[in-house]
């Protein structure tokens, strides 16, 4: 949308720039060698975060972890996350 867009606001739709802070910089640095966004961004500004940041990558069995501790936190049954996850995504 973006590039398709940009000369309608005075752009260059060849010369986006991406801005991201803290978490939004590490996405920067991600569109930035992703073979996904090639050819679709230019340059990039990376506020305070980057992809190689500890805090901005973990293990999938991590992000497990840390999403049935929300189902709970939500007062959801975190039980039904494997045979009923629409249940569980309601309940939320």
């Amino acid at each position: 949308w973006i590039k398709d867009n940009a000369a309608a606001f005075g752009g260059d739709p060849d010369l986006i720039t991406l801005f991201g802070e803290s978490a939004g910089g590490g996405s920067i640095s991600i569109h930035l060698i992703s073979p996904v966004t090639k050819g679709l961004v230019r340059r990039g500004i990376m506020q305070s975060g980057t992809m190689n940041a500890p805090w901005s990558y973990m293990s999938g069995e991590r992000a497990e972890q840390i999403g049935k501790i929300l189902i709970q936190d939500c007062g959801c049954n975190v039980s039904l996350l494997e045979n009923s996850p629409r249940k569980v995504m309601d309940c939320m």
